[in-house]
């Protein structure tokens, strides 16, 4: 196969449409990619904890609160 894209309408564009052709940065790309997707994970399994432990804390205020203020009242 002639690769002349000039001259030759069959030859590929370039070479990164040949069928050889390697990029060097794909195997690390797709490393990097499933280590951002555990990382993603393991930050919404945190934001998660972090939303139950406010909505814990804030319950558990409510309550003090709502003691507190009974405590104010004689019946």
């Amino acid at each position: 196969m002639e690769v002349d894209p000039f001259n030759n309408p069959l030859a590929p564009a370039g070479p990164i449409f040949m069928p050889e052709y390697r990029n060097a940065k794909t195997a690390e790309a797709k490393k990097l990619s499933s280590t951002a997707s555990e990382v993603f994970g393991r930050g919404t399994e945190a934001r998660n904890t972090a939303d139950r432990y406010v909505r814990i804390t804030v319950f558990l205020a409510t309550v003090l609160l709502l003691t507190a203020t009974s405590q104010r009242f004689e019946i």
